[in-house]
């Protein structure tokens, strides 16, 4: 007699997203709906739990989905309860085993302020980025290994996998791995960078340019001069100043101004989206790194990178990745709100 309704929320530094189905008992979608939140200064709880509330008062069978944004989370390469600690503190920490080869944690402490986010509505399910990365490349992860990417906004989900064997994981806040100097540096260099190929690409060597005389035969240019037909009558320029409507040159002038305004916004904008792309892949290069030198973990030769993009990332990303670090990369848009219900769904049986 009643749907089943999956509320599905991924909280971002800025804004907090909101999908939900409400599933029929042919396990069938009979009704979606997505809202987001800005949290401004005019957010507040009380919006989301009132958007939230009537979905679970028209059924008793509602759960409600989140994916964890926790900063202190990550996966370690084993569930051997004595093995745990040489990878992860986990004293503070809730863990859970997956596939009884590999672990994925995170921080008790803010588990439950998440838990706390619906207030008495609460949360039901709560999926680790690692898990939904496995699952989002599950025909990948059980084959040779590669490296698994999960970009968000500002998060990186890092995973290493072989034959569905978690061989390293690392979750990384964006925003705090790199200092502001740092970054300012790193986005001068990429830009200098830039601007040398530009100028190699639009220079002109003089020395290659030749001219013969004839071309520069002046005189012969001023002599024409004479054949050309006097100006008889300037009389039609003062009737066209005096037809000109000066609101239609205010108005042209508005748009002319406007559109400027709007180029130099979506300069700025592509800047900004090219030093995040350059500071991902700095910090991808830096983890692998980590990986490859650190003996506690199974390492071999990466060839392949397989990247779940939430972001949109720009072409700069790729190509970043396959000139320093020669690794074939494979990009794949992802909506994480939509993933969390695959899951939530799985687990339920309603697939």
């Amino acid at each position: 007699m009643y749907d089943t309704t999956i509320i599905n929320i991924v909280v971002y530094a800025k804004s907090i997203h909101i999908y939900i189905e409400q599933i029929g008992n042919n396990k069938k979608v009979r009704h979606s709906s997505e809202k987001i939140f800005i949290l401004n200064d005019s957010y507040s709880d009380e919006l989301l739990h009132d958007y939230i509330k009537p979905f679970t008062e028209d059924t008793p069978y509602y759960y409600v989905v989140m994916l964890d944004a926790s900063l202190e989370q990550g996966a370690i390469p084993t569930c051997d309860k004595h093995k745990m600690s040489l990878y992860a503190e986990l004293s503070t920490a809730k863990y859970i085993c997956i596939d009884n080869k590999w672990a994925c944690y995170t921080s008790q402490l803010f588990l439950e302020e998440e838990m706390q986010l619906l207030g008495e509505i609460g949360c039901d399910l709560i999926y680790s980025p690692f898990v939904v990365l496995k699952n989002f490349y599950a025909d990948k992860t059980k084959g040779e290994i590669a490296l698994y990417v999960f970009v968000q906004e500002h998060s990186l989900t890092l995973a290493v996998f072989k034959e569905n064997r978690l061989l390293y994981g690392e979750y990384i806040d964006t925003r705090f791995e790199i200092s502001p100097e740092e970054e300012m540096q790193l986005t001068a260099d990429r830009l200098e960078e830039s601007k040398d190929m530009d100028s190699q690409d639009d220079s002109i060597d003089l020395d290659d340019i030749e001219l013969d005389e004839d071309d520069l035969n002046l005189d012969d240019d001023f002599d024409n001069l004479e054949s050309l037909e006097p100006i008889e009558d300037l009389g039609d320029i003062d009737s066209l100043e005096d037809e000109d409507n000066p609101e239609l040159q205010l108005d042209e002038s508005l748009d002319a101004i406007s559109e400027k305004a709007e180029e130099l916004s979506n300069e700025a904008k592509d800047i900004e989206r090219t030093s995040e792309d350059f500071k991902r892949f700095t910090l991808i290069q830096q983890s692998l790194s980590r990986f490859y030198n650190d003996e506690r973990f199974e390492s071999d030769f990466i060839e392949n990178l397989y990247v779940a993009d939430a972001v949109q990332l720009t072409g700069d990303f790729k190509r970043y990745i396959q000139d320093e670090m020669f690794l074939n990369v494979y990009i794949r848009s992802i909506e994480p709100e939509l993933e969390i219900c695959h899951l939530a769904k799985e687990e339920l049986g309603l697939i």
